[in-house]
Parts: C-alpha cells; sequence; structure tokens
C-alpha cells in the first residue's frame, strides 16, 4: 500500500486509499465504456458502406472492433495520463486537450452512428452515457487530486457544507 503523502522532492502527490464509492465509480466507467463500444460497433457494422458481397456481419464486427476501441482506449488513456501529470504538479494541457478530443469523437460517432429515426434513443443513449461517463471521470479524478492535496497540506480542508 503506497503512504499517502507527497514526495517533496519531486512534488509528486501520492494516491489517496480508495473507498467503496471510487470502487463503485471505476466500475460504472468500466461498463459505460464497454457499453459505449457496443454502440460504436454497431454504428460502423451497420453504417459503413461496405461492399455487397465478402463482408459477413460477423466479419465487419472483427475490423470495426478494434478501430473504435482504439478511440475509447485513447480517450481513456490520455484522461488517466492527464491526471497522472497534474499529480505531478503540471497543467497537462496536451493530455487533457487529446482526452476530450477523443471523447467528443467516440461521442459523436455515437450520436451520428445512430442519427436516424428509428434510432434516435440509441443515439442519445449511447452517445449520452459516453459523455455523462467522461464528465464524471474528469469530476472524480479533480476530486481525488483536491483529497491528495488536502492530505500534502497543499490545500486547506473544507468545512461541512
Amino acid at each position: 500500500m503506497q503512504e499517502n503523502t507527497s514526495n517533496p522532492s519531486t512534488g509528486e502527490l501520492a494516491n489517496v486509499p480508495l473507498t467503496g464509492a471510487d470502487k463503485v465509480a471505476y466500475a460504472f466507467y468500466a461498463t459505460a465504456a464497454a457499453a459505449a463500444l457496443v454502440g460504436q460497433v454497431w454504428a460502423g457494422v451497420t453504417h459503413i458502406p461496405w461492399p455487397d458481397t465478402g463482408f459477413s456481419t460477423f466479419l465487419k464486427i472483427i475490423l470495426v472492433t478494434p478501430a473504435v476501441a482504439v478511440l475509447e482506449l485513447g480517450g481513456v488513456a490520455t484522461a488517466a495520463l492527464a491526471d497522472l501529470r497534474r499529480r505531478k504538479g503540471e497543467q497537462a494541457y496536451a493530455y487533457r486537450a487529446m482526452s476530450f478530443f477523443a471523447a467528443l469523437v467516440a461521442v459523436v460517432f455515437n450520436v451520428v452512428g445512430h442519427w436516424r429515426p428509428e434510432e434516435r434513443f440509441l443515439a442519445f443513449g449511447f452517445g449520452g452515457l459516453s459523455a455523462f461517463a467522461y464528465v464524471l471521470w474528469l469530476i472524480h479524478s479533480s476530486a481525488r487530486r483536491r483529497d491528495a492535496l488536502r492530505r500534502a497540506g497543499q490545500m486547506r480542508e473544507t468545512g461541512p457544507v
């Protein structure tokens, strides 16, 4: 288990202990990413102009999944790297911008990919879930960073509300 103080030589903040709420949030992020991936694969399989022959539905799924998974994973990876760099005292603007761009593309892909009258619910469902999970991650990682700052004595305690 990590010690929960900052490292004065590097200025890096140590992680704060995980709570039950943190664990539920991480499970939600994984579930939301999986659901968004389903929506993106579905949109890719049904809306990419595939040739009329030679591509079964199974083959389309095999071909589309890695491409859209990279998009989801890129958003998650850059968000996590931004959080790590911010804990080291940096602003991490490039990682944060890349993370936002990946999340935006993922949401737009889901919304546009299901933007037909019979699929509007899916457009808002998959796109909304992806956007909600991303915003929740930003709020959650910022809160954990503030907790680490407080624990290291670099931010004042907040009073009860």
